[in-house]
């Protein structure tokens, strides 16, 4: 049993606060080797803004489940069709805790950008034509460290009409570039801050743009992941 979550239930029992983590508490507390459970409670620490200091931890105590809790919230992000505790479990892991699973689950890399002190590269789990299905994106500092994830149940490439003014579905995008139309986009920041979006549009770079980076992106992210 964890003290420290005894404590934590204790203080909130008395002061009727943050009832969504109280509950995570609660249900930690009855189960705590319970994956879903952990997952559950640092998902909630995420959602009230919990900083490193307080969340390392429970990040320790959990630390010998780490690979039963990344295999357990991918799981849960795939097969729900929204679950943001799963993604904001896995803002938590390194890329290369992430890796094992993004390699299995998203065999597809189809998109890498570089800007100034960010890295960013992005995989699905399936592609036809212009649409792709469960779209992940790792955003990370030069250094390795993640600093945001994207998670898109689906996306489509878009191209312009010049004739009608109009988009129409690009079927030979083999990467993501340009404008997409995005179902379901949940991205999830660290130390905290999170978006969601059931249905929306999102401006990626250029086809030549994206194809310039994908190489070096993957060298790097290949690297980091060690």
């Amino acid at each position: 049993m964890s003290k420290r979550a005894v404590k934590h239930l204790k203080k909130y029992d008395a002061d009727c606060l943050e009832q969504c983590l109280h509950v995570s508490l609660t249900r930690y507390v009855a189960a705590p080797e319970s994956v879903d459970a952990q997952i559950d409670l640092l998902g909630a620490m995420h959602q009230t803004m919990w900083l490193s200091n307080q969340t390392d931890g429970y990040l320790k105590e959990f630390a010998s489940s780490a690979n039963e809790r990344i295999e357990r919230a991918f799981d849960r992000l795939l097969k729900s069709p929204y679950d943001d505790r799963a993604l904001r479990v896995l803002s938590y892991h390194t890329m290369g805790e992430l890796n094992k699973q993004i390699a299995e689950l998203f065999p597809h890399r189809v998109f890498a950008q570089i800007e100034s002190s960010t890295y960013t590269i992005g995989f699905c789990a399936s592609r036809s034509g212009g649409g792709f299905k469960d779209y992940f994106e790792l955003q990370c500092e030069t250094s390795g460290e993640l600093t945001r994830l994207h998670y898109v149940k689906g996306l489509v490439n878009r191209a312009p009409d010049a004739v009608n003014n109009k988009y129409y579905s690009n079927p030979d995008a083999g990467l993501v570039y340009g404008p997409c139309l995005t179902s379901r986009y949940m991205t999830v920041g660290q130390p905290y801050g999170y978006w969601y979006e059931y249905e929306g549009n999102r401006e990626f770079p250029d086809e030549s743009t994206v194809s310039s980076f994908i190489d070096k992106v993957d060298k790097w992210f290949a690297k980091k992941s060690r």
